[in-house]
């Protein structure tokens, strides 16, 4: 689950900003919406949910892109010649070149945190620490430059050991994290203690599974593991309570040989490249592929709707409407599946949650989630939608603005900074610029 975030000098970030998920402590509505991640760690508790809320071009979605661009750097293989790609604060004489992130999470008993540094060519910095009371020992930390190269490590106390990983994170590929490096390789895992390579798989399994980032445009792409495991059941039983007209759902398979063999090799490179199943689009339907040996597998999402005689019928993704197929994307938030509660408790961010949902869906899938067992995971969400402003639904320190500065530059500040009054209109008081983070417009007058 994640703990805190923070960034700088990335896209309209400039100064730090900072999305802490740890409980205000002097909060005590909602106490179900507080979880304990590890077990064991009876003192660290973060919130469930944090809502996000700002004007067009506050920046609300380069804090999702940012923690998007960290899952990337982790989870995704670059050549060695490959830029790290991304774009600096740009509204200033003085522009930086490098950018930094802090990321602290939890994954089954560790609790983690992230640390590092990246210009357009290298990671000039990358810590990995673990956290236990309050007290951070040092898995890693990685310095380089074009002439300078350093590593340390609080856990490892073999000195063979730490100069032959030392010098394994000095010819490593400058724009790779270590976390990536070693992962990614079975051959290198074997030659490293087990104590130290245990923490760099918990920490890739998080930014590969457990960390799920969906765009305004982006589609779920896990349907055949879901229709494997019988998690799609649990979609089934959720879609229905939104008024959608669908009974049902199924996936299904479809033959490669009603595609033209070019888009079948496109879409095995893409797989390849990607190394994950992909979504495509052939004649307007919308398809899941995933690797199967030398092959691949295609499936279709079909809804399955039934007039007033029970008589049923097939529809595809793209006979819907967008607000049903958004919140097919959405449903995997609120699956109930034991695996989801008990070992990866993941971190959805969703970036414009409310696109193309009635405000009543939107109000009812929050409340959905929030009524949902505990340890289910954590819904992290930007949105417009201020019928969710309510202290009857949500915590003060769950709602979070995200303010444009005079320098073009993005600010992030929690509701619970201003002292209001419990009873207050949180929504009104929004609406009315109270806690910034809406648009200033000039309104025409009609005398």
């Amino acid at each position: 689950m994640l703990v805190c975030f923070r960034a700088e000098n990335f896209r309209s970030i400039c100064d730090p900003i900072e999305l802490n998920l740890r409980p205000a402590p002097r909060l005590r509505n909602h106490k179900s919406h507080v979880v304990q991640p590890i077990k064991s760690n009876l003192d660290l508790k973060v919130l469930k949910t944090s809502l996000i809320y700002g004007a067009n071009a506050s920046g609300k979605s380069n804090i999702v892109k940012a923690i998007d661009f960290v899952q990337n750097l982790i989870t995704s293989s670059k050549a060695s010649d490959e830029k790290i790609d991304f774009t600096p604060f740009k509204v200033t004489k003085t522009p930086k070149e490098s950018a930094s992130f802090y990321i602290e999470f939890t994954i089954d008993s560790f609790h983690l945190a992230l640390t590092f540094e990246v210009n357009k060519d290298r990671i000039l910095y990358e810590r990995l620490s673990y956290i236990e009371k309050n007290r951070e020992k040092i898995i890693y930390e990685r310095k380089s430059d074009k002439d300078f190269h350093e590593f340390n490590s609080d856990i490892i106390t073999d000195s063979e050991t730490l100069n032959f990983i030392s010098a394994l994170s000095k010819y490593a590929p400058e724009n790779t994290s270590i976390i990536n490096f070693v992962s990614q390789n079975g051959k290198i895992q074997k030659d490293l203690p087990q104590n130290f390579t245990s923490y760099l798989r918990a920490a890739f399994f998080y930014f590969k599974y457990c960390l799920v980032i969906v765009f305004p445009n982006s589609r779920y792409g896990g349907l055949t593991d879901d229709v494997q495991d019988g998690t799609i059941n649990s979609y089934t039983a959720n879609i229905k309570d939104f008024d959608t007209g669908i009974d049902s759902l199924n996936i299904e398979k479809v033959e490669s040989s009603l595609f033209s063999p070019s888009l079948i090799n496109k879409i095995k490179k893409e797989i390849e490249i990607l190394d994950q199943p992909i979504k495509f689009e052939n004649n307007f339907r919308e398809y899941t592929a995933t690797k199967n040996g030398d092959e691949i597998d295609i499936h279709e999402i079909i809804l399955k709707h039934k007039d007033i005689h029970g008589n049923q019928f097939d529809f595809s993704t793209s006979e819907e409407s967008d607000g049903t197929v958004r919140l097919l994307d959405l449903i995997p938030v609120l699956s109930n599946s034991e695996a989801l509660k008990n070992v990866l408790k993941p971190t959805f961010i969703v970036d414009e949650f409310d696109r193309s949902l009635h405000p009543n869906l939107s109000k009812l899938f929050l409340e959905k989630f929030l009524s949902t067992d505990t340890h289910a995971g954590q819904f992290i969400v930007t949105t417009h939608q201020s019928e969710l402003l309510d202290l009857k639904l949500i915590r003060r320190d769950e709602i979070w603005f995200a303010q444009k500065e005079w320098n073009q530059s993005t600010s992030l500040y929690s509701l619970n900074d201003y002292s209001t009054r419990h009873d207050k209109d949180i929504r009104s008081a929004y609406l009315n610029g109270l806690f910034g983070a809406i648009p200033i417009v000039e309104r025409t007058s009609n005398e």
